[in-house]
Formats: C-alpha cells, structure tokens, sequence
C-alpha cells in the first residue's frame, strides 16, 4: 500500500462547482482503479490524500498534475504504508475555508505526516 499527498493552487476561474464535477470524475475513477482517499479545497487551494497500490497512485497523481484547472503542484509526501487510512471512501471531499487549510498543511507537516490521516478524516466529518 502506497501513499502520496499533495497541494496544489487552482486556477482563478475554478469554481464550488468545477470542485464538485473534479470530486464526481474522481470518484469514478478512482472507484475503478481502488484509489481511495481525500480532497480539500479552501482559499483557491487543493490539499489530496492517494493511497492505493505505488503503480496507481503515481500514475493518478501524474494525471492529477497534467491538469490545467491547477499550478503549483506541490508533493508533500510520499511512500509506502501499511494500510489505507480511507479505505470506505472513493474521494471524500471538504471545501473548507482558506485558513482551516493553511492550518491543516502546517500541523500535519509539522507532525511528520504521522496522524495526516486522522486530521483529514475529523475535517471531511465536521458538517
């Protein structure tokens, strides 16, 4: 099982609902090729969670970052783990305000990425 998180600047036509057709393509997708994780999106920025096998994560991450909707695409970690961290969903998804993000990307880099998954599941749940 393979991990890799990334963030990313979206474009400054990207809209709630560009947001939720990314969300609904990658769901398909990812339901397809069993990628599961997570997506944030606050302040004009993404925040995404792959976790599947290594092969498929990077070949959806490379797709990921070919698209034009986004810039500044940033991987914050990457490598093996154990188990997935969001194995009952195909893409949660939280559009959340730009400083719960920025705050989010600083804990869970400051705390080496060890309860990166717990963070992001309390986020996706709240409201």
């Amino acid at each position: 099982m393979y991990r890799l998180i990334y963030t990313s600047t979206a474009k400054a036509h990207i809209t709630k609902a560009n947001v939720e057709d990314i969300l609904l393509n990658s769901r398909v997708k990812n339901h397809s090729v069993l990628i599961t994780g997570i997506l944030l999106f606050g302040g004009g920025h993404f925040l995404q969670y792959l976790e599947g096998g290594e092969d498929t994560v990077t070949r959806t991450f490379d797709r990921i970052a070919a698209d034009d909707r986004h810039y500044e695409v940033t991987i914050l970690t990457k490598g093996a783990i154990e188990f997935r961290e969001f194995s009952r969903w195909d893409m949660a998804n939280k559009i959340v305000p730009s400083d719960i993000l920025d705050d989010t990307i600083k804990a869970i880099v400051r705390d080496d990425f060890r309860n990166v998954a717990a963070t992001l599941s309390a986020i996706a749940e709240v409201g």
